[in-house]
């Protein structure tokens, strides 16, 4: 059409008319389960499609007759969708997406659980918990009585506050020995005003501003600096300056992260080197054996 000299106004019109509104007809049509009409797919799609919807059990209707829907109420009735779709992905050479996600590391990656997650993800309660009713909720879906969650330390000090961490295999019990309660409640103690305490310089008379020149350390943390601080001494032909950047910091960090991936054991790193050649977004079993 461009070729032929056609207005942007045809050619958008066009576009929408031979490929958006047939796209979105097909996708509307899958969505509620059901085959699009002859007119709007080929031969070798409809039979990509059949396959794709086999995945489903005869007697299984999307919740709220919308895939979409369904996906995000139970996901779990779709993992072999997901797998099925990877497939035809793969055989068709067309663009890939990680339908089991392998890790590369030995790094364990953590995830936290305290009793708010537990209490409206795994007991999957509508209603707002009660104040100090951690313990309930977790004695909802653990037995407490276990020997883990017993007090231990000095004094029994280190108890189960209500955190857990898991890598989705092992679970890690966090004790603690002060309560992790966000909203403990705060004794009503007048504060005290401690004359040692030190003023900001901005409340300094012109009296005590005087009684301290040439004793001041100027300390000015911008946006690119952490730390600027400059000695009383210093003098615009000698100057004693301290400056931390993000930039400084950034480079500990990676010097840090490089550091720990040198020092680790021969045996981790050729067993990640491994890991990290496989083809995570591959659901063919031959390319990892």
């Amino acid at each position: 059409m461009q070729a032929n000299k056609s207005s942007s106004k045809t050619i958008k019109e066009a576009t929408r008319e031979k490929i958006y509104r047939p796209c979105n007809q097909v996708k509307l049509v899958i969505a509620k389960k059901e085959m699009p009409e002859v007119d709007l797919l080929h031969d070798q799609s409809r039979t990509q499609l059949n396959a794709f919807l086999s995945s489903y059990s005869e007697d299984y209707t999307f919740q709220e007759n919308s895939i979409y829907y369904g996906i995000m109420a139970s996901p779990k009735n779709y993992f072999k969708a997901f797998f099925r779709l990877a497939e035809l992905s793969e055989d068709e050479q067309t663009k890939q997406f990680a339908c089991f996600p392998l890790r590369t590391t030995f790094i364990p990656c953590y995830m936290t659980l305290d009793s708010k997650i537990i209490y409206y993800h795994v007991l999957k309660s509508k209603k707002n918990p009660k104040t100090g009713s951690k313990f309930e909720t977790w004695d909802a879906v653990v037995d407490l009585n276990k020997n883990v969650f017993k007090h231990q330390g000095f004094q029994k000090s280190l108890r189960f506050q209500g955190t857990l961490e898991t890598d989705g295999v092992d679970v890690s019990i966090i004790k603690q020995i002060t309560d992790t309660s966000r909203k403990s409640p705060k004794p009503n103690i007048e504060k005290k005003v401690d004359g040692n305490q030190t003023e900001h310089i901005e409340g300094l008379g012109q009296a005590d501003l005087k009684s301290i020149e040439g004793k001041c350390v100027l300390i000015d943390p911008g946006r690119r600096d952490l730390m600027y601080y400059m000695k009383e001494t210093s003098t615009v032909e000698e100057k004693q300056t301290f400056i931390f950047t993000k930039n400084n910091r950034s480079k500990c960090s990676r010097n840090f992260r490089y550091l720990r991936k040198h020092t680790q054991p021969f045996v981790v790193q050729k067993v990640e080197a491994i890991l990290s050649r496989s083809e995570s977004n591959s659901v063919d079993l031959k390319k990892f054996v």
